[in-house]
């Protein structure tokens, strides 16, 4: 699969275009002069993933789903669920409350 910047820059295009967007309206949503959307999508521009994110939410879809398109990204039969947890513990809470061996214990699952 090519996922080179060239083929991303590509994408935005196709999709631009599919969603009968005109540089100007892009660039107006996006809140950027409209020659900086010309140069991205030139290859001009190199991508950050701030902008690929705010392109990937102008037209409703995951970074992933851009860079992959017109594939869509999923992992088949992986029922995910992202969980970030943080806690401010000293060593010995740490250790009185069990939790070395609770995240131990869930990281071997």
């Amino acid at each position: 699969m090519d996922y080179s910047e060239e083929k991303i820059t590509a994408n935005i295009v196709q999709l631009r275009k599919l969603k009968q967007l005109s540089q100007s309206a892009v660039a107006n949503i996006l809140q950027v002069d409209v020659a900086t959307i010309s140069r991205i999508e030139r290859g001009k521009i190199a991508l950050t993933y701030h902008a690929l994110a705010d392109i990937a939410n102008m037209f409703g879809m995951s970074v992933i789903d851009l860079i992959t398109y017109p594939e869509v990204y999923s992992r088949v039969n992986q029922p995910w669920v992202k969980v970030r947890v943080e806690l401010e513990l000293t060593t010995e809470e740490w250790e009185k409350f069990g939790m070395k061996d609770k995240v131990k214990n869930l990281l071997e699952q």
